[in-house]
Formats: structure tokens, C-alpha cells, sequence
């Protein structure tokens, strides 16, 4: 009686050991989980800098914007000082055509100059146009540029997911740890009761 005894205490010790390496395993789990962890919230420390660096393009570009509505400013202004420069030249004609009725020549020239002058709006007008295409080419800039951040923070969000799954996976090794130690809770109850038994069976030994 008392060697089968003593071999359920061997098991059971041996059924400690077991339970304790599961332990140590579960615990190595725990580990790794927390080291992908680490890993998922660099990835959002690296997302989070490619959103700054996208919202930096985003202020440049509407810099340049501004620039170009500045150009578009400065165009119609060249615009209104031409126009004057051609009332002042009209203002001439009809100087001349009243103080010199008959020289029709001198009326020919200032009407060439006119002629000149209105050639000049046209060309500025035409420089107008070419601003306002380039503040179009720059809000479509703008839009791209909006676009990247949006992506951007899409990225963001599907990192913040991954860390959420990856913390949520966290919780299973420690569960596994908890029931571990649950059951070399049991197994040490189960070595106590085997080392009664052995020393009611020495006891039965000794007695007469």
C-alpha cells in the first residue's frame, strides 16, 4: 500500500511539473503578445509622422495658392492702369480732333495709338487668363494633397484596429495563465490528499 502511494505522490508531482512548464509556455505567450503590442503601437507612431509630414504639404500648397490669387490681384491691376492709359489716349483724340479738326492725319496716329493701347489690354487679359489656369492647376494641387491625408488617416484608423486585435489576443494567454495556476491549485490539493493517505497507511503499519 504504501509504495502504490508513494507512486501517486511521484505522478502527482510529476502532473505539478507539467502543469507548472504549461505555466512557464502560457507566460512566454503573454510575451510575445506584448511585444506585438510594442510592434503595432510603433506602426501608429510612424502613421501619426506620415500625417504630420502630409498636413505640411497641405500648408505649402495653399501657400502657393495664395501666391497665385496675389498674381491674379496684381494682373487686374496691370489690367485697370492700361485701361486708364487708354482713356488718357482717347481724351487725346478728342483733344485733337477739336483743336485740330483738320488734320486728319494727327487723328489717324492717335487712333493707331489706341489701336495699340487696346492691343495691350488684350495681351494683359490673355496674362489674366493664364494666372487664374495656374490658381486652377493649384487648387487641384490642393485637392490631391487633401486626398493624401485622407489616406493618411485611413492608415491611421486601420492601425488603431490592428492594435485593438492584437491587445484583444493579449487577453487569451493570460487566461490561459489563469487557469494554469487553477489547476496546479487542484494538483497540489491532490498531492495533499495522497500524502494523507500515505501516513494513514504508515500509521495502519505501525499499529500492532
Amino acid at each position: 500500500i504504501v509504495d502504490d502511494t508513494v507512486g501517486d505522490v511521484d505522478a502527482s508531482v510529476g502532473d505539478v511539473n507539467d502543469t507548472v512548464g504549461d505555466d512557464d509556455a502560457s507566460v512566454g505567450d503573454v510575451d510575445d503578445t506584448v511585444a506585438d503590442v510594442d510592434d503595432s503601437f510603433r506602426e501608429v507612431v510612424a502613421s501619426v509622422g506620415d500625417v504630420d509630414d502630409t498636413v505640411g504639404d497641405v500648408d505649402d500648397t495653399f501657400g502657393d495658392a495664395d501666391d497665385r490669387v496675389e498674381d491674379v490681384g496684381d494682373a487686374v491691376g496691370d489690367v485697370d492702369d492700361t485701361i486708364g492709359d487708354v482713356d488718357d489716349t482717347v481724351g487725346n483724340v478728342d483733344d485733337t480732333i477739336g483743336d485740330v479738326p483738320d488734320t486728319v492725319g494727327d487723328v489717324n496716329a492717335s487712333v493707331g495709338v489706341v489701336d495699340d493701347t487696346v492691343g495691350d489690354v488684350d495681351d494683359t487679359v490673355g496674362d489674366v487668363d493664364d494666372t487664374i489656369g495656374d490658381v486652377d492647376d493649384t487648387v487641384e494641387e490642393v485637392d490631391d494633397t487633401v486626398g493624401d491625408l485622407d489616406d493618411a488617416v485611413e492608415n491611421l484608423d486601420d492601425t488603431d484596429e490592428d492594435v485593438d486585435a492584437t491587445v484583444g489576443d493579449d487577453d487569451a494567454p493570460v487566461g490561459d495563465v489563469d487557469d494554469t495556476f487553477l489547476d496546479v491549485d487542484d494538483t497540489v490539493g491532490d498531492v495533499d490528499d495522497t500524502v494523507g493517505a500515505v501516513d494513514d497507511a504508515v500509521g495502519d503499519v505501525d499499529a500492532p
